[in-house]
This record gives C-alpha cells, structure tokens and sequence, in this order.
C-alpha cells in the first residue's frame, strides 16, 4: 500500500515562513533589548560603585581636615602659653603670639573646607572648647598694664605684634551673630520642666523657686 504524501500549499508554506520570520524578528527584538537592558543595569551599577567612592573619598578629606583643624587649635594654645598651661596667663613672647596667632587662622582657613555637616558640628564643638581655654587665660590681661602689648620702648623685642593679639582675643570671644543653644531652653523654671533634673540638687531647686 503507497503513502500519500501532501506537500503543504504555497499558501501554507508562505505562511510557515511569515512566521518563522516574525519569531526571528521578536527574538532580535528581545535580545537587543536584554543587552540594552544589560548594558543600562552596568552603566547603574558602575555609577553607583563611582558615586559611592567620590562619597568616600570626601569622608575622608573631611575627617582629614577635622584632625587638622583640631589639631591647629591645640598647637595654637600651647604655642601661646609656651608649653607651660599652668601659667594664669600668656607669657609675654612676640613669637609665641605670632604662632599662635597663624595656627587660628589656619584653623579657620580648614574649618572653612569642610563640607560634611556632621562633622563641621564636631569640629565646632571643639571649637567652643579651645575658645574658653584661650578666654581663661586672656582674660587676666584684660585689665593689665597697657606696656604688656604696647611697651615703652619700640627696640623691646618682645613687643607683640598688635594684630597677632587682636586674632587670638576675637578667636576667645563669643562669636557675633550666633545663637546660643541655651536660649531655646527658656528661663530656668522652664529648663527644669522640660530636662527634670534630680530633686536631689536642693540648692539649685531653692535658688530656682527664689
């Protein structure tokens, strides 16, 4: 017995071949668009890893600057008591004002660099620090003998520079302009409300109450 065989129609076969052309062309289609796909997840990805090493790498120049300008102020301080804090005030040394004096100023040359708002407001918090360690021990020459800065004779080669002084008593005074954090606490019955110290500090109840 013969097989019959029927070939498909040329209707048929153009059809199959339509087809076939059109699976083609949709898997092109999709594999260009998982390369374009995969191609903008790298480029993201790649961004990413950049955006987070510039991130990086600021943290570290501003952490960098933080030790720095820290550490100016320090070295200011002991400059202007020339090594001995025990002294109740700065010795009268032209150099020691002088360096003192340029170590403030590059404290706020650094201080001025840093960008990092968390840590501009450490900075500042040793700021406030070293400000009253300088006011401590400038505040006795607040009412001295006008010769201390300004001595008689113009060969005195101590003579303080004039300027180097007005940089290190600026630096001691409150800054104009700032608020002071207490002044949002209100008067001091209301600072007690709201921090609700210990009754056990009785002096200070009593003068409150007063």
């Amino acid at each position: 017995m013969l097989l019959s065989i029927t070939l498909p129609s040329h209707r048929d076969t153009t059809i199959m071949a339509d087809t076939l052309s059109l699976f083609f062309d949709s898997f092109t289609t999709l594999s260009a668009l998982a390369a374009a796909a995969s191609a903008t997840l790298a480029w993201c990805s790649i961004t990413q890893q950049r955006k987070e090493h510039q991130q990086s790498a600021a943290r570290r120049e501003n952490e960098r600057l933080l030790e720095h300008a820290t550490t100016s102020l320090e070295r200011a301080f002991s400059a202007l008591m020339s090594g001995d804090l025990s002294q109740p005030s700065p010795p009268r040394d032209r150099l020691a004002w002088l360096t003192a004096a340029r170590l403030v100023e590059e404290f706020k040359e650094t201080k001025a660099r840093i960008n990092d708002p968390l840590l501009k407001r450490e900075l500042e918090s040793h700021e406030e620090h070293w400000r009253r360690q300088f006011y401590l021990k400038l505040e006795p020459l607040a009412m001295a003998n006008v010769a201390y800065f300004k001595p008689v004779d113009p060969r005195d080669d101590e003579a303080i520079l004039l300027a180097s002084a007005v940089v290190l008593h600026a630096f001691a005074d409150w800054p104009e302009g700032r608020d002071d954090p207490l002044d949002a606490l209100g008067s001091a019955k209301e600072a007690r409300d709201r921090l609700k110290p210990s009754k056990k500090w009785l002096s200070l109840g009593l003068a409150i109450d007063k």
